[in-house]
């Protein structure tokens, strides 16, 4: 085996010994060539279209069980009450929010929609989402032919087939293909622009390479640090002008970067139309407050004392987004495509590690940031067992596989089962048949059991509340012992999102509320978790995204009060 220019190749007399010697290089037949590759796209569908409707508003909850998904559904709202297509929101850019106004027209004109009625928003809010949901389903499914024709282009089409399986079956990118937000939708444009500059330069063509550059402002106009894609068409433009970096023709490059601001443009024109807003005030609103402000603020506690950033990234979100074995065979992978001398890998790398690079500085760091980053890690992955003898590869593929499926599965299942919050709030309900009073950490939002319809997203504060059949009464008391044994309140309800980082901290606060409160006494505490069949291993502290649809939810009961 060598490596040549134009990718991996086996130094074989016929390409029936080559086929024989190589996992990555046997002929395919017509059929094999379009079944496979569908079959692909196929299971990718299957994994991401079940369970949409996890989480919706609904009349016992009005709020998704995805924080993020409101203000994509309010920016909706905008649109649709505005007569000049400003969604008048531009933390994210404006693409994914007409797309699901695209999604909502439709459903609404053909009937699918159900108008909201008095003084309940919940119905509006339910399709709303769950037509953004349907649209970074089918992104997210249609990712995985990019991956494919990429791999054709790369080396072969078993290597196509192996990395569309794994970009099929990525869990990551399976959960988030669930929600109404933008991270999926980014990294479809990611992908195809990767795509188009690829072919661009494989065939020396200038036609792919506008494509590419036009996706790329598509990209941008999905996601705002997305736009770094452009690195791969602006790499291809320099390369196939035939010149030394030192002389190439400016011009190309300049055309790749207006069919870029054309196509961002296009997608967000607000950005042009209204540039102030656009911007923002760099204290919560807008594209600078966003770039510049929100990567330095960090997100609360969630990522305080977490280390390096790029280690963090590599050793604990990209494990759970292509599970730990498909995190170590891309890393390979990447510096085998490093050493070698296919220039298609050239753009794909490029932007693969600056990408990186700016994800490791920022002190936000969700496992969604990795994203843009799976279809190259996808394709990747497969060098690692070309370098395997054959004996090897037909164990070691396999069980690689059946891996990544149960990593798959493991995420696909919470949407398919009720939800731990509801699981509390019918636990409640059947115990209480008279006007109680419950205490909570923090206002009721997205991760309090369903007791109360409306949510009180910060900044907002609720000491005090009622439920509207009246048989809970809500007192928001904190980690504070002391108030908690004042209010004599005999439930006592908390979930993973309001205690687990300060746990993880060692606050003082929460370490004496845990330990000393006779409220917190473990036999009195009712635990509501769904435990998912047959979990891979290291799965015990999860990235936070993983808990949106999956959060522990605590109940105690003190029936001396």
């Amino acid at each position: 085996m060598r490596l040549e220019a134009g990718g991996w190749r086996l130094e074989a007399e016929t390409e029936q010994n080559a086929a024989e010697e190589s996992f990555l290089s046997p002929r395919f037949n017509i059929a094999s060539r379009f079944l496979l590759p569908a079959s692909c796209l196929l299971l990718a569908l299957i994994l991401r279209l079940p369970g949409l409707t996890w989480g919706l508003p609904n009349a016992e909850h009005w709020y998704s069980y995805h924080p993020d998904e409101r203000q994509i559904a309010q920016a909706v709202y905008n649109v649709l009450m505005s007569r000049d297509w400003n969604p008048q929101f531009f933390n994210y850019p404006s693409l994914f929010i007409y797309l699901t106004y695209f999604s909502y027209s439709i459903q609404t004109l053909l009937g699918m929609t159900t108008p909201a009625q008095g003084q309940s928003p919940w119905p509006f809010l339910h399709d709303v989402m769950l037509c953004g949901r349907i649209v970074s389903a089918l992104l997210g499914a249609f990712t995985v032919p990019a991956v494919y024709l990429m791999g054709r282009q790369l080396a072969s089409e078993k290597l196509a087939l192996f990395a569309a399986f794994l970009m099929a079956v990525a869990p990551g990118h399976i959960q988030h293909s669930h929600f109404a937000t933008v991270d999926v939708p980014a990294t479809f444009f990611v992908t195809w622009a990767l795509y188009f500059a690829a072919q661009s330069l494989k065939e020396n063509q200038t036609k792919p390479i506008f494509i590419s550059a036009f996706l790329c402002g598509l990209a941008a106009a999905t996601k705002y640090n997305a736009g770094l894609v452009l690195l791969a068409p602006l790499l291809v433009s320099i390369q196939n002008s035939g010149h030394p970096l030192g002389g190439f023709k400016i011009q190309n490059c300049l055309m790749v970067l207006g069919a870029v601001i054309f196509g961002f443009v296009l997608a967000c024109p607000h950005s042009v139309l209204n540039t102030a807003q656009f911007l923002g005030n760099r204290t919560d609103s807008g594209v600078l407050y966003e770039l510049l402000v929100h990567s330095r603020q960090g997100h609360g506690d969630v990522f305080v004392h977490t280390g390096n950033g790029w280690l963090y990234h590599l050793t604990f979100n990209l494990p759970f987004a292509v599970t730990a074995p498909g995190a170590f065979c891309a890393v390979i992978g990447l510096v085998l495509a490093i050493r070698s001398k296919n220039k298609l890998w050239m753009p794909l790398l490029a932007f693969a590690g600056v990408y990186f690079f700016t994800l490791g500085l920022s002190q936000v760091r969700f496992m969604r940031y990795l994203f843009p980053l799976l279809p190259v890690l996808c394709l990747a992955v497969p060098l690692c067992f070309q370098l395997m003898p054959k004996a090897a590869q037909k164990i070691s593929v396999p069980a690689f596989a059946l891996l990544m499926f149960i990593g798959a599965t493991n995420v696909l299942y919470p949407f398919c089962v009720p939800d731990p919050r509801d699981q509390a709030a019918a636990y409640l309900k059947s115990k209480v048949n008279e006007p109680v009073t419950i205490a909570l950490i923090n206002q009721p939002w997205f991760y309090t059991p369903p007791l109360w319809p409306q949510d009180y997203p910060p900044p907002q504060k609720v000491q005090r509340g009622i439920s509207p059949d009246g048989r809970f009464r809500f007192v928001t008391v904190g980690f504070d012992t002391h108030k908690i044994l004042q209010t004599r309140a005999p439930w006592f309800v908390s979930c993973e999102f309001e205690w687990r980082e300060k746990r993880r901290l060692g606050d003082k606060d929460f370490q004496m509320f845990y330990d000393i409160s006779g409220i917190m006494s473990v036999a009195a505490r009712q635990v509501f978790q769904n435990r998912v069949l047959l979990e891979l291993p290291g799965r015990t502290f999860k990235p936070h995204d993983f808990i949106y649809t999956n959060p522990e939810v605590w109940i105690y009961e003190d029936s001396s009060f």
